[in-house]
Parts: structure tokens; sequence; C-alpha cells
């Protein structure tokens, strides 16, 4: 028997480049936070998101929200 399904009824996007918005993360009643390193930031910025996203990740404060990152695709200059 597999993991009991638990639904999902909200999820936000965060810019992963936005560390006020990645603060705020914390304080919000989504479901689920996706911490955006593709689409949503800047190429100058992706270095600086992928560290930022990093920092919050390991402070572990996001709990009881699952969190899943969305990477850049592992084909291009940030995806390594």
């Amino acid at each position: 028997m597999g993991a009991p399904i638990r639904p999902r009824r909200s999820a936000l996007y965060i810019p992963g480049s936005n560390s006020r918005a990645l603060s705020k993360g914390r304080e919000v009643a989504a479901d689920i936070l996706l911490l955006d390193l593709e689409d949503a930031v800047a190429p100058d910025q992706k270095i600086t998101a992928r560290d930022q996203v990093i920092a919050a990740i390991a402070l572990n404060e996001y709990r009881p929200r699952e969190v899943v990152v969305r990477v850049n695709d592992l084909g291009s200059q940030w995806g390594g």
C-alpha cells in the first residue's frame, strides 16, 4: 500500500530572485510553495536566485508546506 493521498488546494509560485517573497513564503497559507529558478528569474539573476533558494530551504522554515523547486533545463547554462 502506498502513501496516503493528500489533497492540495493551493500553490504559490515564488521567484527565487525575490528575497522578500521567499521570506513571505513562510507565512502564506498555501499548501505548496514552488520556488522558481526558471521563467520567473531574469538571466542575470539566475545564480543569485539559486543561492537564495538554497539558503531559504536550508532554514527549514516552510513547514508544513510542501516545497518544490522549479529548475532550469539541465542542458542550459544554468542547469548544471
